[in-house]
């Protein structure tokens, strides 16, 4: 899959990781090269996590929203979308490429646990 991939799983797509597959407790570490990036990608991770474990498109409206639930204001994608790792579509939508995804999971994968 090419890294510029947008990861659409409402197209009936389905991408083997998970949003549960990345940790969001820590800090993404040298993921996109830039810290406050690493913090945008965290938060949008985190909100598709809550919002049905799946890569699905989103508004601006809906990220700020769940950012202002956790108590902030003002969620910004930083470099994200000038580095293509999230693109904006039909309707004004946001999506995420399979390079966001494999970054993400390469710096912070979720720890199998044994039972």
């Amino acid at each position: 899959m090419d890294s510029r991939t947008v990861v659409d799983e409402s197209a009936e797509e389905f991408h083997p990781i998970r949003p549960t597959h990345i940790d969001t407790r820590n800090h993404f570490w040298n993921s996109f090269g830039h810290r406050e990036t690493e913090i945008s990608a965290n938060w949008i991770v985190r909100f598709l996590q809550v919002s049905g474990n799946r890569w699905l498109p989103f508004s601006e409206n809906t990220i700020e929203r769940f950012y202002n639930t956790c108590g902030h204001r003002g969620f910004t994608f930083n470099q994200l979308l000038v580095g293509g790792h999230v693109v904006q579509g039909a309707g004004g939508l946001f999506r995420v490429t399979h390079s966001f995804i494999c970054r993400c999971f390469g710096s912070s994968p979720m720890e199998l646990r044994k039972p």
